[in-house]
């Protein structure tokens, strides 16, 4: 596995040379969250070959990581341009309701104190 770099004002980019899939992974920490993951696949082919855990659909707790790998195409006449939304709450999230995708922003990690609530968007690109 090779790490992506933190972005740096702009959105990370990867080469598909050398590249078969790209592994996720979200780290809840020590305290208990629920977390739900929303991915979108603007361009390119999105192939899942391990599937998103359940437990990242809002409705259960957990600690520690969970991860999810995507195969990537053979050929790609474009970049594959992928967008993952988080959100971690000390509460159940609602998935499917959309809201707090609506709220997450392009700029990175908004948070909700009051609400116990963090939201993040990351994007990165597969160059052919």
């Amino acid at each position: 596995l090779t790490p992506v770099p933190e972005p740096s004002g702009q959105n990370p980019a990867s080469q598909k040379d050398g590249l078969c899939g790209l592994e996720f992974s979200v780290e809840a920490g020590p305290e208990p969250l629920y977390v739900a993951v929303a991915i979108e696949a603007p361009s390119g082919k999105y192939i899942e070959s391990r599937a998103l855990p359940a437990v990242l659909s809002g409705t259960q707790a957990f600690t520690g990581r969970q991860s999810w790998s995507i195969n990537l195409p053979r050929r790609m006449a474009g970049p594959l341009v992928y967008r993952i939304t988080v959100v971690a709450s000390r509460y159940p999230v609602v998935a499917g309701s959309g809201i707090w995708r609506a709220i997450a922003t392009a700029e990175g990690v908004a948070t909700y104190p009051r609400l116990g609530l963090r939201i993040d968007r990351f994007e990165h690109r597969v160059l052919p």
